[in-house]
Order: structure tokens, then C-alpha cells, then sequence
């Protein structure tokens, strides 16, 4: 150990001190953790370690977005009518299904390229590659169906690559890293859909559909660039996971049955604003150049808010409060889009204002349940059961664009939001009482 500090002296004391004699390649690969044995990686240190989770959860923050925010606008203006939204839900089902392969994924990769990227870099190749490959069906008339079967099959790809990417970032969290570690994944997913939103929605409105998947595509790579470039460390012996993961295993944790409840609801409420934002903008007379503004910039901002807030706050008064504030601030936010509902046209600021105040309390919420996720997942098989909660999360997602579409179709928007905030208030004051009831079991268990 000696002998290697006093060379990296001699090393130091060798090098040029002109600014200009240093290796641009060499700073760029130290900014992405490609550095020889003798260097420590970026994920050695506490910032890269979560730049590098950031720029992975921001790539799958991409094809997320697109599927739950871009495609249903993209639909409605090609005429996709409010009984046809359960289309909408067809690509998100391999987002809960994965829970099926997770064990898989889990259990098996290659020492050669990582255990983790030898399923992140052909998932990402694979899934960029067919979303390109989107712009060839647009959705609308016979290419509608094919275009949807087509769009499932790339989230079934993303899907595989997601659950990859949880194990890794179990692995690479301390225990009093997660809650920042929640923070900085909401925030960096904000970021992904933030870019992905403003780009995407501005092609689709001057480019047209062809481009927008081309442009989601190129995104979607450049994203995933830094966890292609770097070599993937061996996780720590507290996270070392099982020879085999089990799905049984994870069914059997304890509380499943209430944990997957309150995750069913949790994506739920996240999906119906984000996904019907659109949608109901287009219905009140925007444009899609302006609908598109309202949901890929303004929504995504107040998303990128409430993801920032979040890391602020749970760490400092915990995540109980923060849900009580939630539940508090429900009624009046989400009241305002159903009164604004009941007019027929509704101009752009106003518009803009009732996307952004919401997106802040539906990313607050996600990130708490992102922290609670990541402190449920610390057994053996943390990429299974993180994937798992996941999930049940996507659950949630998936049914809440088909049951909005027929709550708009049966009795109109205003009461679509009305219940939406009840969901949103439940889900809050539910979650709150489990955190609270969990908290109060464990001295007793410590001390039996």
C-alpha cells in the first residue's frame, strides 16, 4: 500500500503542470469513472456514485415519458377517441409484468461486461432501436393497433433493462444514502422526461410523429452513455445478492399485501394527471404546439420542483409530514383543473398554472414512494424485490389512463379530477398510517 501512494507521488510530481499538456480524453473518461486499477472509479465517489444512477434512471425516465405522456397526446390529435384509451395502458403492462422475469435478471449476467450491464447495453441497443422503428406506424387508423403492440414490445425491453438497473442502485446506495438517493432518482427522472418532454413535444408539433421516435431514440443513447462507458464495480458484501433470486421470497416480506395496496395507488394518482393532462388540454381548445409546451416543459418543471423538494425535505422531517402536507394541499390544487374543466375553453397561462402546481405534489409523492421502495429492498435480492414494489407501482399506472378514460367518457372531466384528488388524499393519509405503524413494530421486535 505504501509502495503504491509513494508512485502515485512520483506519477503526480512527473506531470506537466501547463494546463494545456492536459489530456482532454483522460479528463473525460475520469468525469465518467473509466480510470485504471490503480484510480478510483466515479461510483468511488459520493457525487459520481449518484450522477451515475442519475444519468441511468434519467434514460429509463425516457421511453416512460414517452409512452405515458407523448403517445396519448400524440393519439388524441390524430383522433383517438376517450373509449379507446385503454390502448393507453397496453404498453405500460410489461412495466408490472417484469416482476415475472426480475428473478431472472437478477440471478444471471456476465462477469466479463458486469453482472448488471451485460442486460443494460443490449436492452438499451434493442429498445432504441424499435423506437426508432416507431416512426413508421402512426397512431391512427389500421396502423393504430400495430403501432401500440409494437410501442408494448419496446416497454417489455425497457422493462428488462429497469429491473438491471435497481439492483444497481440498491448495490451502490449506503443505508444513510437512500433517502438523498430518492431524491436524486426523482430528480434525475424529472430531468430525463424534462428534456425528453420539451424536445420530443417540439418535434412532434414542427416535425412531425417520424422524427419525434428518431429524436427519442438518439435521447435514449445519449442518456445511457455514461453507464455504457464505465466497468461495473462488484456490489459490497452487505448487498452481495443470493446464487439465486425467488419471487417467492419477495411475496413472502412482511406487510406485502398493504405495501402493494398503497403502490397501486401511488401509481395510479401519477399516471391519471400526467398521462389525461394532455388529452383534457386538447379538449379545452389549446393547440398542439401549446398542450405540448404545458405538459413536456411546465408539467416536467414542476415534476423536476417537487422531486427537489422531496430530496429537501424527507431526510430532514421524514416522510410522514411530508405526506400529511401532500394530503393537505390536494384539495385545493386539483379542484382547480375540475373548475376549470367545467369551462368550455381555458387560456394558455391559466392552462400552465394548473399543470405546474399538481405536478409538484404527484413528484413529491413519487418520491417518497421511490425512498420507502429502496428501504423495503435490502435483503438478498435487491434488484428483485426493488423491481418488485416497482411493480406493483406500475400496476397503477397501467389501469389509471383505461378507468380515466372511462370516467371522462361516462361523466366528464371535472369529475375525473374530483377523483383524483380522493385517490390522491387516500393514498396519502393510507401510506402515512403504514409508515407510522411500521416504525412503532420494530423497537418491539428489537427487543424480543
Amino acid at each position: 500500500m505504501v509502495h503504491l501512494e509513494i508512485a502515485d507521488e512520483r506519477l503526480v510530481a512527473q506531470r506537466p503542470r501547463s494546463f494545456r499538456s492536459v489530456s482532454m480524453i483522460g479528463l473525460f473518461h475520469r468525469a465518467l469513472g473509466i480510470a485504471n486499477a490503480r484510480q478510483p472509479g466515479l461510483q468511488d465517489q459520493p457525487w459520481g456514485k449518484f450522477f451515475l444512477i442519475g444519468t441511468i434512471c434519467a434514460a429509463q425516465a425516457l421511453p416512460l415519458s414517452f409512452s405515458n405522456a407523448i403517445v396519448p397526446t400524440a393519439a388524441r390529435s390524430y383522433g383517438l377517441q376517450p373509449s379507446q384509451f385503454w390502448l393507453l395502458s397496453l404498453p405500460l403492462v410489461p412495466m408490472w409484468a417484469k416482476l415475472l422475469w426480475a428473478p431472472m435478471v437478477d440471478s444471471y449476467g456476465s462477469r466479463r461486461f458486469g453482472r448488471r450491464r451485460s442486460w443494460i447495453l443490449p436492452c438499451t441497443a434493442a429498445a432504441a432501436a424499435l423506437l426508432a422503428m416507431l416512426g413508421l406506424l402512426r397512431p391512427a387508423g389500421d396502423l393504430l393497433i400495430p403501432m401500440f403492440l409494437l410501442l408494448t414490445l419496446q416497454m417489455s425491453i425497457v422493462a428488462t433493462q429497469d429491473i438491471a438497473v435497481d439492483g444497481y442502485t440498491i448495490e451502490n446506495l449506503d443505508e444513510h444514502e437512500r433517502a438523498l438517493g430518492a431524491g436524486v432518482k426523482a430528480i434525475f427522472e424529472a430531468v430525463g422526461a424534462l428534456l425528453s418532454g420539451t424536445f420530443l413535444f417540439f418535434m412532434l408539433a414542427s416535425a412531425g410523429w417520424t422524427a419525434t421516435t428518431l429524436t427519442a431514440a438518439i435521447l435514449f443513447l445519449l442518456l445511457t452513455l455514461p453507464i455504457v462507458l464505465r466497468k461495473e464495480s462488484m456490489p459490497s458484501p452487505r448487498t452481495k445478492t443470493a446464487d439465486r433470486a425467488s419471487l417467492a421470497r419477495f411475496m413472502r416480506q412482511p406487510f406485502m399485501l398493504r405495501r402493494s395496496l398503497l403502490l397501486i395507488g401511488g401509481g395510479a394518482t401519477n399516471a391519471s394527471l400526467s398521462a389525461m393532462l394532455g388529452p383534457f388540454l386538447l379538449d379545452r381548445g389549446l393547440s398542439l404546439g401549446q398542450a405540448g409546451m404545458i405538459v413536456g416543459t411546465i408539467y416536467l418543471i414542476g415534476e423536476l420542483c417537487g422531486s427537489a423538494v422531496a430530496a429537501l425535505f424527507i431526510k430532514r422531517v421524514g416522510s410522514i409530514i411530508v405526506l400529511y402536507v401532500i394530503a393537505g394541499l390536494a384539495p385545493f390544487l386539483i379542484a382547480g383543473l375540475a373548475i376549470t374543466a367545467r369551462s368550455a375553453e381555458v387560456d394558455f397561462v391559466s392552462a400552465a398554472l394548473l399543470g405546474f402546481l399538481p405536478a409538484i405534489l404527484i413528484s413529491t409523492l413519487h418520491a417518497v414512494f421511490t425512498f420507502e421502495r429502496l428501504s423495503w429492498a435490502v435483503g438478498a435480492q435487491p434488484g428483485t424485490d426493488f423491481t418488485g414494489y416497482g411493480a406493483f407501482y406500475n400496476i397503477g399506472r397501467t389501469i389509471a389512463p383505461a378507468l380515466a378514460g372511462l370516467i371522462v367518457a361516462a361523466s366528464g372531466w371535472s369529475a375525473f379530477f374530483f377523483a383524483m384528488a380522493a385517490l390522491l388524499i387516500g393514498v396519502c393519509l393510507s401510506m402515512a398510517k403504514m409508515i407510522d405503524g411500521t416504525r412503532a413494530r420494530q423497537p418491539q421486535r428489537a427487543t424480543s
